[in-house]
């Protein structure tokens, strides 16, 4: 995938948003990220005052995106707004295949009834 310089620019703010929520810690950042499974980004850059950015991010689990009650997407959002002057409005899209392709253990399989 080719991003583009804004798009890697975004990308950037991201990981180090969530290098400062780690306390600058790199391996507990890592995990964070690691966890959330960020597959794809893209960035559509709004022309006009007032208009946010739209930012579309997909991953695995992005109740580790948007934290409890939205506080963790809010703060993305302002410290983006905060580095480059402009709004912007993230569109979640959950990556689920990993849990649907790997098969269930015997146990889970008969918590849903498929054995």
């Amino acid at each position: 995938m080719k991003y583009t310089d804004y798009e890697r620019r975004i990308i950037s703010m991201i990981g180090y948003f969530f290098l400062r929520e780690a306390d600058s810690d790199y391996d507990l950042c890592f995990k964070m990220l690691d966890h959330m499974d960020i597959t794809h980004l893209r960035v559509y850059k709004k022309i006009g005052k007032n208009r946010p950015d739209i930012i579309y991010i997909t991953l695995a689990r992005p109740g580790l995106l948007i934290g409890s009650k939205g506080k963790i997407i809010k703060a993305l959002e302002k410290h983006i707004e905060e580095e480059t002057g402009r709004k912007s409005t993230f569109y979640i899209i959950e990556n689920n295949i990993k849990r649907i392709l790997y098969p269930m253990t015997i146990k889970e399989a008969m918590e849903v009834g498929g054995f």
